[in-house]
C-alpha cells in the first residue's frame, strides 16, 4: 500500500503498458489519492478509447500535474480535456512539501514552490499591466487617426481609398495563414536572438518547443529571450519570428493586402 510516494514516472514503458495496465493503475493506485504528479508519456500501445476512460476517472484522483505524449493524442481533444481536469484538481490540491515540489519536472505544467508562485504571480500582474497600458495607447492612437481623417473630410480634401481598416491587422491569426496556405500545418518557425537560433513547430494554433507548448508567437518568443534575459517582460512575436526566412509580420501583411 502506497503511503509516501507522491510522484510517479512510468514513461517509455511501452511493452508493459497497455489499456488493461492503465485501467489498473487508475483504479488501484491513482484513486487512492496519494499520487498527485504523473508522467506516463511515450506509451504508444494505449488506445484513444483507454485514454478517454482515464480522462473520465481523473476527477476521482489527486493527479494535478500530468504528462501524456501529445503526438499520441493527435486528432483528438483529449489533451485539452485532460489539462482542464488536472487544473480543476490543482485548485483542490493544497500546498505540498517543498522538497518534493523541487524534484517534479517534465510535466505539462511543473509545480512551483510558494516563493516561485509569488514571483510568477507578480510577473503575470506586471505583464497584464503592460498589456493594459498598450491597449490604452492603441485606443488613443486609433482615436487620433480617426480625428485626422474626420478633419480632412471636413476640409474637403480627397480621401484615398484604403483596403486595410485601422484595426484590420489584428484580425489575422496563425490559423488564418495556415488556411490560406501561407504556412504549413506543422511549419517550423525560427527566431534568432543574440546569435542563438531557436526553433519550434506549429501544431494547430499552438507553438510546440520540445515538451512545452505556447498559445501565441509572443509567448514562445519571450520564453526564448528569457533564457538570456530572465527579466524580459514582453516581445512582439510577429516582428521577430521567421518562417522560411521571412518575418511573420511580412507574411501577415501580404495576407491582409490580398483580402
Amino acid at each position: 500500500l502506497n503511503t509516501n510516494v507522491e510522484a510517479l514516472y512510468i514513461q517509455n514503458f511501452e511493452k508493459g503498458m497497455h489499456d488493461e495496465q492503465l485501467a489498473l493503475l487508475t483504479h488501484q493506485v491513482l484513486k487512492k489519492k496519494k499520487i498527485w504528479a504523473l508522467n506516463i508519456g511515450e506509451n504508444f500501445r494505449i488506445t484513444h478509447h483507454a485514454w478517454g476512460k482515464f480522462l473520465d476517472q481523473l476527477p476521482e484522483t489527486s493527479v494535478s500535474f500530468l504528462y501524456v505524449s501529445e503526438h499520441h493524442l493527435k486528432g483528438t481533444k483529449l489533451k485539452d480535456l485532460m489539462r482542464d481536469a488536472i487544473r480543476e484538481n490543482r485548485s483542490k490540491l493544497g500546498q505540498r512539501d517543498v522538497d518534493v515540489i523541487k524534484q517534479i519536472t517534465n510535466m505539462w505544467y511543473n509545480p512551483k514552490t510558494p516563493e516561485q508562485l509569488l514571483v510568477s504571480r507578480k510577473r503575470r500582474q506586471e505583464q497584464e499591466r503592460l498589456r493594459e497600458l498598450e491597449r490604452e495607447r492603441e485606443k488613443e492612437r486609433v482615436k487620433k487617426m480617426k480625428g485626422k481623417l474626420k478633419l480632412k473630410k471636413i476640409k474637403g480634401k480627397k480621401k484615398k481609398k484604403k483596403k486595410m481598416s485601422l484595426n484590420r491587422r489584428y484580425i489575422c491569426t496563425l490559423a488564418d495563414l495556415v488556411q490560406k496556405n501561407y504556412l504549413d500545418e506543422e511549419a517550423v518557425l525560427e527566431m534568432k536572438y543574440k546569435d542563438i537560433t531557436y526553433k519550434a513547430r506549429m501544431n494547430s494554433s499552438q507553438i510546440i518547443d520540445g515538451e512545452k507548448s505556447f498559445a501565441s508567437l509572443s509567448a514562445w518568443a519571450v520564453s526564448c529571450i528569457r533564457l538570456t534575459f530572465p527579466d524580459r517582460q514582453a516581445v512582439d512575436g510577429w516582428k521577430c519570428v521567421r518562417y522560411k526566412g521571412r518575418l511573420l509580420e511580412a507574411i501577415r501583411k501580404e495576407y491582409l493586402n490580398n483580402l
